[in-house]
C-alpha cells in the first residue's frame, strides 16, 4: 500500500497531510470472474492540532485536533478537545470528540507513572443506529519505551571512512 505523508511541527502546533493507495490497485482473485475483483481507493487525511497554554488562567492545557478524511465523494471530520490537568502529582484529562453524522465521544485518561498511560472513551452515536445502540466503552492502555541510540563507532582506517 503507497503511502504518501507530510507533517509540519512546531512547539505549539501541527499540520499535517497524508494519502494511502496511491496506485489505486485493482484487486481480482480470479481474472474470469470480475464479481470477484477490488479496485481500491485512494483517501486523503489533512490533521492539525493546538495546544492552548494556560488556558481560563489555571495553568492547565488544552489540547485541540482536528482530522479531516476523504476519497473526494464522501468526508468524515473529528474535533476533539482534551483540558489536561495533574491530579495529584501525575498528568490526566478530559475531553470531548465529534465525529460528523457519527458520534460524540466523551474522554478519560490519566498518568499514574512516566511513559505508561490508561485511557477510558464512551461513544454515544447520533447516527441512524443511535436507536438500536446505546454507544461503546472504549479503554486504552498505553506504554512508550525508548530503544538506546546505536554505538558511535570510529574509523579505523581512512580507507574505511
Amino acid at each position: 500500500m503507497p503511502i504518501l505523508a507530510c507533517i509540519f511541527k512546531q512547539k505549539n502546533y501541527y499540520a499535517g497531510f497524508s494519502t494511502t493507495h496511491l496506485s489505486e490497485s485493482d484487486l481480482t482473485a480470479d481474472p474470469t470472474n470480475l464479481a470477484l475483483s477490488f479496485q481500491t481507493a485512494r483517501h486523503y487525511y489533512l490533521m492539525g492540532g493546538y495546544i492552548f497554554k494556560d488556558a481560563f488562567g489555571t495553568g492547565n492545557n488544552i489540547d485541540a485536533q482536528m482530522l479531516v478524511r476523504t476519497d473526494l465523494i464522501k468526508y468524515s471530520l473529528d474535533l476533539n478537545a482534551r483540558y489536561m490537568f495533574e491530579l495529584g502529582s501525575n498528568p490526566a484529562y478530559g475531553g470531548l470528540t465529534f465525529r460528523t453524522s457519527d458520534a460524540v465521544a466523551i474522554l478519560l485518561g490519566y498518568t499514574p507513572i512516566e511513559n505508561f498511560q490508561f485511557g477510558y472513551s464512551y461513544d454515544i452515536n447520533i447516527n441512524k443506529l443511535a436507536s438500536i445502540s446505546r454507544g461503546s466503552h472504549e479503554m486504552m492502555v498505553k506504554y512508550c519505551y525508548f530503544l538506546p541510540p546505536p554505538p558511535k563507532t570510529k574509523a579505523r582506517h581512512p580507507r574505511w571512512l
